[in-house]
């Protein structure tokens, strides 16, 4: 008889090899695969990756998701093409998505915390019952914040925790809200009475700054502005 997955795991990538790097050698997909099945190495808890590929190919970032799938428990891949948006791709991974609760995740973060799949869902299990996402504590001194703030609390994008109840009550990612997809679901949730919870002691590096898109944004931004 199948286990029942706990966990779903939603890795949207456009640009996460090692093309989308400043220096041309750092593959974001890479560490996150590698830092993921560390973390978990010993975690009890069944967990599935699924991943959704939009934009152009990278072949380094190809070659990642290919040995992924073929290495790792639980991995599915789906390829989407190149004209579909973020929440597009987070709305369609998550209504396949078995786990009870769902972790979306930016593919230029690494898991930190040993287990923290089994410390997340005893989070949620032990917190009042209307408490609908986590916010989990990024680490790493000169590294770019990714913690936004919703009235009174804060979360990140970049390694967001959710009960899939509450994206089914919500109805998903707002698809026409690209940049701020995450702060619209975390409002749309506070609006229907979830609450966000802090999980400090599960923590995560973000390379957001090493990212050679962020980097030449920052650059035109600077031009435009001087």
């Amino acid at each position: 008889m199948p286990v029942p997955i706990e966990l779903s795991i939603l890795l949207p990538t456009f640009h996460d090899g090692e093309e989308s790097s400043v220096t041309g050698s750092c593959n974001f997909l890479d560490n996150f695969i590698d830092s993921l099945v560390m973390s978990l190495s010993e975690d009890p808890t069944y967990v599935e990756l699924l991943i959704g590929k939009g934009g152009p190919n990278d072949p380094t970032a190809c070659d990642v998701m290919d040995r992924a799938v073929g290495d790792w428990h639980n991995v599915s891949l789906y390829r989407y093409g190149k004209k579909i948006n973020l929440s597009k791709i987070l709305n369609r991974l998550s209504k396949i998505a078995s786990g009870r609760v769902l972790v979306k995740c930016n593919a230029d973060i690494e898991f930190v915390t040993p287990s923290w799949a089994e410390k997340l869902l005893n989070e949620f299990d032990n917190a009042p019952s209307n408490v609908g996402i986590l916010g989990t504590n990024q680490i790493g001194i000169g590294d770019a914040s990714t913690t936004e703030s919703c009235g009174d609390s804060e979360f990140s994008g970049c390694f967001y925790p959710v009960r899939q109840e509450v994206f089914k009550e919500i109805g998903g990612w707002n698809e026409k809200s690209e940049s701020m997809c995450d702060f619209d679901f975390t409002l749309q949730a506070q609006n229907n009475g979830w609450k966000v919870m802090n999980a400090p002691e599960i923590e995560f590096i973000s390379r957001k700054n090493y990212r050679k898109d962020l980097v030449d944004d920052t650059k035109s931004k600077s031009k435009t502005n001087a």
